[in-house]
């Protein structure tokens, strides 16, 4: 009779899970991936969008760092006949410059290209004139993102609709020089 027992008793401990509890787990693990799912994806996000910036700051880096040692080097020269300097429109000897330095300095994609403009109009490099040997704002965009730099501070900027160059031609249309004056002269670079 004990015997009997023992066996009945190890049939019951041996029976496993009921189908209730497989389908409480499964629930539960439905919850956790509802709420875990979303919760990284915005941070892959975040994580894209702040890697976005740090290669804008990076290619604003390089590019006033050039221009910052064209202002040094450019005597009677403006800005924009340093980027002309020893060559044509065609193969700017200042542009080649910056692309090196966007190269070097930014470790930025392939497909990474920038419009900046300078804080006042091309003027020579003379202590008066430093403005127009600085980097005032920055549009920069990688093949799938952009970020603008007005600058005071960076914001990415939704390309969704229109491309960045719908985007760019409607940021470069209201920038204004630190005089006010609307911005008419924007340069490009691209890696």
């Amino acid at each position: 009779m004990d015997q009997g027992r023992l066996n009945r008793k190890k049939e019951i401990d041996n029976k496993g899970f009921t189908l209730v509890e497989l389908i409480v787990v499964l629930v539960i693990l439905a919850i956790l991936a509802a709420i875990l799912v979303p919760a990284l994806l915005g941070y892959i996000d975040r994580a894209k969008d702040a890697q976005l910036l740090i290669n804008g700051k990076n290619v604003l880096n390089a590019i006033q760092a050039e221009a910052s040692q064209g202002y040094a080097k450019a005597g009677d020269l403006t800005f924009s006949g340093w980027i002309y300097k020893n060559g044509s429109e065609s193969n700017p000897g200042g542009y080649n410059d910056m692309v090196k330095a966007m190269a070097k300095l930014a470790d930025v994609d392939a497909g990474a290209q920038a419009w900046f403009c300078m804080a006042a109009p091309s003027a020579k490099a003379t202590s008066e004139n430093h403005a127009a040997w600085t980097v005032y704002q920055v549009i920069y965009y990688e093949p799938d993102s952009a970020a603008y730099f007005d600058g005071t501070s960076w914001e990415t900027l939704d390309i969704s609709s229109g491309g960045i160059s719908t985007k760019a031609e409607e940021i470069k249309g209201k920038a204004k020089y630190k005089n006010g004056n609307p911005v008419s002269e924007w340069y490009w670079v691209g890696k």
